[in-house]
């Protein structure tokens, strides 16, 4: 799995197409920022039905249950989503996320997705790609989603299942997570060279949701990539652990730190740095959560490993001083 951050102190825009809001804590780390997710029924290619909105929430649902980010819908009864100008660019910078529904293209598209994580929401679309559908403001295109349950029951299985897969892997990529086949642990023809800046790359994850199906393998270029449809346990791992909820032991971070196979003297300093980061709840000292989450960084990128429900092994380390 690869988890891709970026430095600096940006305001946070967004776009969709079900005009929602959501809080969630930010990627770079500066300060939890509240972000919306807003839908422009009038542009959409497809309609924002309740049917498809819910599929989309539960999503979310489960990536809320797995880290410490917040989706909040936002009502439409101001009629802002209506009459949003998305060209105006203090428009777009109250709204973090722009979903747009629609249908697969004729290259096999079945979603995207602007930018990876904190970028998703700086990132500026006056240029977005003509050739990628939905609106020209959107920064989340999710296409082949049934518009109710009618229409679900009549779809291909198959089909079905890409829909729902391209859910997790798009709003992965808002959480920041990159492409597995580019990773630069990866044993594919697709993988980044090692240099690729702001990364933490575990192992190879070929249950990764990030990862591409029918990707060959450079030893064995026959040899493919195989098809995933839902996060895996190193997927919610390492969203757990850059996105932590507090220091609780029987919370995520502790489970997801004793699952990436560090040792039970690097959890308990992990755990004792963010108890002092949220001592003073709810301000939280989000510089010591920056140092937390670059020694975890450093430590993977280091010894790159998968999750795993094993009895950790003791040699792991966290080498920081987190009073510099």
């Amino acid at each position: 799995m690869v988890w891709h951050a970026r430095l600096g102190r940006r305001r946070t825009p967004g776009y969709d197409g079900l005009r929602a809001r959501s809080l969630m804590a930010s990627c770079n780390g500066n300060r939890t920022r509240r972000s919306r997710i807003v839908t422009s029924p009038k542009k959409m290619t497809a309609p924002p039905t309740p049917y498809r909105q819910k599929l989309v929430r539960d999503v979310m649902d489960y990536f809320e249950k797995h880290a410490a980010v917040k989706f909040e819908r936002i009502p439409n009864h101001t009629n802002f989503m209506t009459n949003a100008d998305f060209s105006k660019e203090e428009i777009r910078q109250q709204v973090d996320l722009r979903i747009a529904f629609g249908v697969p293209t004729a290259a096999g598209c079945w979603g995207w997705t602007g930018k990876p994580g904190p970028m998703i929401r700086t990132a500026v679309f006056e240029n977005q790609d003509p050739t990628l559908p939905g609106p020209r403001y959107t920064t989340v295109y999710l296409g082949g989603l049934p518009s109710d349950a009618e229409w679900e029951k009549k779809m291909p299985k198959k089909d079905l299942e890409t829909a729902m897969r391209t859910i997790y892997h798009e709003l992965g990529h808002v959480c920041g997570l990159q492409h597995e086949h580019q990773s630069p642990q990866s044993p594919t023809v697709d993988a980044k060279d090692k240099s690729f800046p702001r990364v933490v790359a575990t192992l190879f994850d070929e249950k990764s949701i990030m990862l591409y199906a029918g990707r060959p393998y450079k030893a064995d270029p026959k040899r493919l990539t195989e098809r995933t449809l839902f996060p895996s346990l190193t997927d919610e791992c390492l969203l757990s652990i850059m996105y932590p909820f507090n220091a609780d032991e029987n919370r995520t971070f502790s489970v997801a730190i004793q699952h990436m196979n560090f040792s039970d003297k690097a959890r308990k300093l992990m755990l004792d740095v963010l108890e002092k980061a949220f001592a003073q709840f709810p301000t939280i000292d989000h510089p010591t959560i920056l140092k937390l989450r670059a020694a975890i960084a450093k430590e993977i990128n280091l010894r790159p490993r998968l999750a795993r429900l094993e009895k950790p092994d003791p040699d792991p380390r966290l080498n920081i001083n987190f009073e510099s």
